[in-house]
């Protein structure tokens, strides 16, 4: 009753003809004779993401409601997505349409196929560019598909031309990328030794040009790969695990990273206090059960051919049966082991254990391998705040064929030219494409 604004308010009818834009709760228990669904494209809708991770707030009512942890949240949401979007298309009493976009980086979505079947589909017209820019870009890819078709291109190529005489800006081919004259054909390595990188072999082995687009680059850190770096920092200066030796060092450096200030800033400074705990966790763990810190941030060099592989290890470990493990910190999601089983980078660290510069480490020279692990401290499994995903240790015949993998690598590295295809650099469902706008003499940012 004290309420300054009534609860039964009611909203006004508009006095001419108008169109109500709402979500699907919005309209529930209301009929229309004309429902328009937009928006039905992959991962938009249905949105697979989980609700409320931040907070959480999801296992919380979980909780009070007596459910188990082991849920499919996943499913849950799904289930959600397909009750919203059965209530959308139940809201049509004579006409109901379904809009979804099919381009080079959106396509429908699994919902807009089921409504398809049993459904007339009409296909949109290209609707006239919007802009100059637009026209110009939509002429040369229609140029590109003519001429690929071996179709009728001299029409578009004459608009082309028209629009370059008038200055439209990228109608004229000389300020088109990819056209200019091969500047070499020259190996990458003519002659010498050819360097190969144990932490960029996956990325080489999957598509050349992805890895030749990287190494030459600008590589400009990101906040969270200078946070994994002052982790890796405080880890060799304490290797013993002090807790809180570990955090004031990451602490006297955190503003140094550059988070966006507010929540996101103080989010990552929680999540970098609670990977301290994690390493924390770990090392002590180690100490306990017997082994023992035999080196850190450990240089090693394997030459093979003219490959050289050089790079460093973060962590050795020697078990109490004098069985040396090579220990990564990785500060990103954690992976099993069958995921890491043939991961190159750990072959390197375990193939590098044989290199003069750490068999001079050791007390007591050649020492048997126990394999290789990868630390992660993000999130943990089992009960710990850490996961260690190990890789087994390697014999002769997967030493030899590493190796003929390093060989193969080099060939790579060394060639005039490179091909492969594109490769998504993101998050899950981030679309994989070439990444030729970070090649500053391409973009022109030079």
């Amino acid at each position: 009753m004290s309420a300054d604004v009534p609860d039964d308010v009611v909203l006004p009818e508009p006095a001419w003809p108008a169109v109500l834009v709402a979500t699907p709760p919005g309209v529930a228990g209301a009929q229309y004779d004309l429902v328009i669904v937009t928006g039905v494209d992959d991962q938009v809708w249905p949105d697979l993401r989980l609700r409320g991770s931040l907070l959480a707030a999801h296992l919380l009512s979980g909780a009070a409601r007596g459910e188990p942890e082991s849920v499919d949240e996943r499913r849950i949401v799904l289930e959600d997505e397909l009750r919203l979007f059965a209530l959308a298309l139940s809201r049509a009493c004579t006409t109901l349409v379904v809009i979804a976009t099919e381009s080079e980086e959106s396509r429908p979505s699994p919902l807009f196929y089921l409504v398809d079947k049993s459904a007339t589909r009409i296909e949109s017209a290209p609707m006239p560019p919007p802009s100059p820019r637009t026209l110009v870009g939509h002429l040369r890819r229609e140029l590109v598909q003519a001429v690929d078709n071996q179709g009728v291109a001299a029409g578009i190529a004459d608009d082309l031309a028209a629009l370059a005489k008038a200055g439209v800006p990228g109608a004229n081919p000389q300020s088109w990328w990819g056209l200019a004259e091969v500047s070499s054909t020259t190996p990458l390595y003519p002659e010498g030794p050819i360097p190969v990188s144990p932490s960029s072999m996956a990325v080489l082995e999957e598509s050349p040009i992805e890895w030749f687009l990287g190494a030459i680059a600008r590589n400009e850190s990101s906040p969270a790969r200078g946070l994994g770096s002052l982790l890796h920092h405080a880890w060799e200066e304490h290797p013993e695990g002090d807790p809180e030796a570990m955090w004031s060092d990451v602490a006297k450096n955190f503003a140094q990273l550059e988070f966006e200030p507010g929540w996101i800033e103080n989010y990552q400074r929680r999540l970098a206090q609670q990977m301290v705990n994690a390493l924390a966790d770990y090392t002590s763990d180690r100490l306990r059960e017997g082994w023992s810190v035999v080196a850190t941030e450990q240089k090693f060099r394997v030459v093979i051919g003219r490959a050289e592989m050089t790079g460093y290890i973060d962590r050795i470990e020697s078990s109490p049966q004098g069985e040396l493990l090579v220990v990564d910190l990785k500060t990103g999601n954690p992976k099993t082991d069958n995921a890491i089983a043939d991961d190159p980078q750990l072959f390197a660290y375990q193939m590098g254990i044989a290199s003069r510069e750490i068999q001079d480490q050791l007390p007591n020279g050649q020492a048997r391998i126990a394999g290789a692990g990868l630390l992660f401290v993000k999130k943990g499994v089992r009960g710990k705040t850490y996961r260690l995903s190990t890789q087994p240790p390697m014999d002769a015949q997967s030493s030899a064929a590493f190796a003929s993998r390093i060989e193969e690598a080099a060939k790579m590295i060394a060639s005039a030219e490179f091909s492969g295809e594109p490769m998504s650099f993101g998050a899950q469902g981030t679309p994989a494409r070439h990444r030729w706008h970070f090649i500053a003499q391409v973009c022109g940012d030079v």
